[in-house]
This record gives C-alpha cells, structure tokens and sequence, in this order.
C-alpha cells in the first residue's frame, strides 16, 4: 500500500509535470506565432508606407513633369506668339514705309 501510494504520488507529479511542460510549452509556441505575426503585420505595414512613399513619389516627379511641359509649352507658344506679332509689326512698318 505504501509502495502503491508512493508510485501514484510519482505517477501524478509525473502527470503534473507533463501537463505544466505542455502549457509552456503552448505558451512558448504562441508566443513565437504571435511575435511573427506581429513581424509578418509590422513588415506589411512597413511595405506599404513604402509602396505609397514610392507612388507619391512617382505622382510628384509625373506632376512636375507635366508642369515643367506646361511652362515649356507657354513659353513656347508665347515665344511663337512673340515672333508672330513682331512679323505684323515690321510687315506693317514696311508697308507704311512703301506708302
């Protein structure tokens, strides 16, 4: 009985101990999925600010692109502009000059 009693005590610490390493070992587990899902969510979170730093950038640069065109169009066309009315103006200071 005594023996008997002696084997349960150590069959149930033996139980206990398996239960308890179990548990920390669930808790170790989860604790290394959730630190990788937190990694996995951060890295994601990371990507996309830098895909939106990278399309603004790509807008700002296509934005500046089509200004600086808007600015060489107008100064070209002030340019053609320019010339057209200065073609009028000698034409009309030459015909004054034939009268």
């Amino acid at each position: 009985m005594i023996l008997r009693n002696f084997v349960y005590r150590n069959f149930e610490k033996m139980i206990l101990r398996n239960f308890v390493y179990r548990n920390f070992e669930k808790m170790i587990l989860r604790n290394f999925v959730y630190r990788n899902f937190e990694k996995m969510i951060l890295r994601n979170f990371v990507y996309r600010n830098f895909e939106k730093m990278i399309l603004r950038n790509f807008v700002y640069r296509n934005f500046e692109k089509m200004i600086l065109r808007n600015f060489v169009y107008r100064n070209f066309e002030k340019m053609i502009l320019r010339n057209f009315v200065y073609r009028n103006f000698e034409k009309k200071i030459l015909d004054n000059f034939r009268y």
